[in-house]
């Protein structure tokens, strides 16, 4: 029979254990079950900034106001009465790579009836640059007279109209040894007010843009160099051992109670109980057992007979009893108690 002592320094272990563990099973699940086992990163293979711009000089009848030719600012109006020419010039600008393609600039006249005609069309053809340039220079006159022919053909009287100046540009981009596809489109409207005399530029004459490509990698995450499965496993089979533990260790103290219960029961009857190695059996003898070793001792004062302990043996439970003639009164304890 293991002694008190030995119990009690057991249950101890046991318990300090299982609370170690399970403590550390909370921890290792937090980290382990509030993350993911992958994390995603993004890379970016390649980045271009692009930039697309128009630029606009206006030739003009020689005036005291504006000199001969002025440079388009939005704070400055622009009479339609002395304008000459329009030079446009366009510029497109790769960054972090080379472009080979076409480039088209294309002029309509647009009425505002809806329905439009091509004035001018421009290509040419680009081949591993990172600037593409194109210009027209359209004469005002003759673009007013085509615009007249073409009301007069249908009987319409001359009106303010737009002009589109669509420029766009087909580039296939070199980044390293990665070929991109990069078709572009940038317009402006110049709106040609004969009402008003005026040239009004509608529209961004400046496009910036970045195109770029990028990619996901599916990353294993680790944790002080385990991955989170792994930590998943170790925090769930630590918190089943700990709680394994934490149940022996229960046991064990309920053990330690009755332990000390039959100790105390002992040492308060010392003087009405005795030893024995055997308990009366025969057909003669009757068997009554008692529920606690208190209902015993009561029992041994009134019937006035000393308290017998038996001693288990093979597994047998501890046995204390009192024998009053033919009847045996009993009570069983385990034997760990």
């Amino acid at each position: 029979m293991p002694s008190r002592k030995l119990l009690k320094t057991l249950n101890t272990s046991l318990l300090i254990a299982s609370l170690i563990m399970v403590s550390l099973a909370g921890v290792i699940g937090y980290a382990a079950f509030t993350k993911k086992p992958y994390i995603v990163k993004e890379y970016t293979l390649f980045s271009i900034k692009r930039r697309s711009e128009y630029s606009l000089k206006f030739l003009l009848t020689p005036n005291e106001v504006f000199g001969e030719e002025l440079s388009y600012d939005p704070k400055t109006p622009i009479y339609l009465s002395i304008v000459k020419f329009i030079h446009i010039n366009y510029s497109l600008d790769y960054r972090n790579a080379t472009a080979s393609g076409n480039l088209n600039m294309t002029v309509n006249v647009v009425h505002p009836d809806g329905w439009s005609k091509t004035y001018l069309l421009i290509s040419k053809s680009f081949n591993n640059t990172s600037r593409i340039i194109g210009e027209l220079k359209l004469n005002l006159s003759r673009l007013l007279m085509f615009m007249n022919n073409l009301t007069s053909e249908l009987g319409l009287k001359p009106t303010p109209f737009d002009v589109i100046v669509d420029t766009s540009v087909k580039s296939r981009l070199k980044v390293g040894s990665r070929v991109v596809m990069d078709p572009f489109t940038h317009s402006i409207t110049l709106a040609i007010d004969t009402r008003n005399n005026k040239v009004v530029v509608k529209g961004n004459l400046s496009n910036s843009a970045t195109i770029s490509r990028k990619i996901s990698k599916t990353k294993e995450l680790n944790i002080v160099g385990f991955n989170i499965n792994t930590l998943r496993l170790v925090s769930v089979i630590l918190a089943v051992v700990g709680i394994s533990l934490l149940t022996t260790s229960t046991f064990l103290l309920m053990r330690l109670r009755s332990f000390n219960t039959v100790e105390k029961f002992e040492k308060k009857y010392s003087d009405i109980l005795v030893t024995t190695d055997s308990i009366p059996k025969g057909s003669n003898v009757t068997k009554i057992s008692l529920s606690n070793l208190e209902e015993l001792a009561k029992l041994a004062r009134l019937l006035e007979r000393p308290i017998l302990k038996l001693q288990p043996s093979n597994g047998d439970k501890l046995q204390y009893f009192i024998v009053d003639r033919d009847v045996v009164y009993v009570v069983k304890v385990g034997r760990n108690s």
